[in-house]
């Protein structure tokens, strides 16, 4: 069943080149690294893996639990795995690379949910501050600068010298 999942979303992939992002129970580890308390054999990671390489998708930046599931049995016999993923195509990196995914405390479930996290966009190269010089043969410059910086208000220092450069 899950090799015929992967068969769907390799068709779908071929359709449209979108940015695009699939998370959820994939049943499945990506490296040994994933599973505590059983082995895992390369057959068990072998077709996900391929799927995945195949697909071009990177794991989106993830916070929260590292083994998303849990068999709940006797600690003994508890065996804890990563088979919730959230993985998203170059496209959607580059547009969406601040998005990210948190797996949060499981309750109920034997699973962790997954928390989609859309933070405020952050640009990594600021735009820089540009001072035009011709604003300064302006007839008016001086007398506004002068009455700008000459204000005096109840303010906190940082928003006074905003209000001033505004």
């Amino acid at each position: 069943m899950r090799e015929i999942l992967w068969q769907d979303i390799m068709q779908i992939t071929l359709q449209h080149q979108l940015p695009w992002v699939v998370c959820g129970d994939f049943n499945n580890v990506l490296s040994s690294e994933d599973k505590l308390g059983s082995l895992v054999t390369q057959q068990e990671i072998r077709g996900f893996q391929n799927a995945i390489d195949h697909l071009k998708l990177t794991n989106i930046r993830a916070t929260g639990w590292n083994f998303t599931w849990c068999n709940k049995q006797a600690s003994d016999k508890r065996v804890y795995s990563k088979i919730d993923w959230a993985f998203g195509n170059m496209q959607w990196l580059q547009q969406f690379g601040h998005v990210e995914a948190e797996f949060l405390n499981p309750s109920v479930s034997d699973h962790s949910p997954i928390l989609i996290k859309c933070r405020h966009h952050h640009n990594i190269h600021p735009r820089v501050f540009r001072f035009y010089t011709n604003v300064m043969e302006h007839p008016d410059f001086a007398s506004t600068l002068k009455y700008a910086w000459g204000e005096s208000t109840r303010e906190c220092t940082m928003r006074k010298i905003w209000k001033k450069l505004k």
